[in-house]
């Protein structure tokens, strides 16, 4: 909701003079008008935001005041995708900085620029290559003292020549929005991400998933949603639940959301066909509870 876009194109080859006094009162009157862009054309990712703000919402003129604000050039490119790299910084080596480990790597499902899920791994396009600069930033924040979980986002946009453009955008210093469906698998199957960014089972077997914490629902309670899942006599919940002894399955949280008609879950396959088609079917199993 704090995010908004704005084409400031027709400024960016506005010509500067060389003196010194010339080229401060040029930039100034530069700023000026790119101000008043800001009130007719900014584009604000959540609809009911605007520059000035009303009686329900603070405006984003006012927020950045309070608030500060960080300007990034907005990448555009053929089939844009978001993959994200997350990793652990350990603090069991304090002379070296602490080691670093990569926990995942996905593809992240953006509304706009509103984060709703995930795919796990990233694409093999790119996936070595983004592992690589995680453990590269994982190496320097280790030095600067940073300890835990972290994650680094990307735009990636396809080249004429069919090669990828990686674009670093962002360095979470958290656990995010794909932390916990990771745990999820990790936990549930058991093993690790290999050196290909692939997750397998301890028993060698390859496990991804794709996952969701914002899925509509119609609004139930807690209980009624929890035996939709566990019920005996539905062919859909039999088809998506939870088995065990294949380490397969759909994974649902957020329960106490239900109420208010939103659900998250984590469908895990043996490759990406079969984990799509889990979450597939999960979304056709939650259309039909009333």
């Amino acid at each position: 909701k704090g995010n908004a876009s704005i084409d400031l194109t027709k400024f960016q080859d506005c010509p500067v003079s060389s003196t010194t006094e010339d080229a401060e009162k040029e930039v100034l009157s530069l700023a000026t008008k790119i101000e008043a862009e800001f009130e007719r054309n900014m584009k604000f990712e959540d609809p009911s935001m605007s520059w000035y703000g009303n009686e329900k919402h603070v405006g984003f003129q006012t927020q950045i005041e309070r608030l500060g604000v960080i300007a990034e050039v907005f990448v555009e490119g053929e089939v844009p995708t978001s993959p994200s790299v997350q990793a652990v910084i350990e603090p069991n080596d304090i002379k070296a900085g602490g080691s670093v480990s990569i926990v995942s790597t996905h593809e992240q499902k953006l509304y706009g620029q509103v984060y709703t899920g995930c795919v796990n791994p990233a694409s093999e396009q790119y996936r070595p290559n983004i592992m690589d600069i995680g453990l590269k930033i994982g190496k320097y924040l280790a030095a600067q003292g940073v300890i835990g979980h972290f994650s680094c986002d990307f735009i990636a946009t396809q080249k004429p020549d069919g090669s990828c453009n990686l674009n670093a955008i962002e360095i979470n210093l958290r656990q995010g929005g794909t932390t916990h469906p990771h745990a999820t698998m990790a936990l549930l199957c058991g093993g690790c991400i290999c050196s290909d960014g692939v997750f397998r089972t301890n028993e060698n077997e390859v496990r991804t998933y794709v996952a969701t914490d914002c899925h509509s629902l119609t609004p139930c309670s807690e209980s009624h949603l929890i035996d939709a899942i566990n019920s005996k006599n539905d062919p859909q919940a039999s088809k998506i639940r939870w088995n065990k002894d294949e380490r397969v399955g759909v994974v649902f949280h957020l329960f106490k959301f239900a109420p208010r008609g939103r659900i998250g879950f984590t469908a895990i396959g043996r490759n990406m066909t079969e984990a799509q088609l889990l979450f597939d079917e999960a979304e056709q199993f939650l259309a039909q509870i009333k």
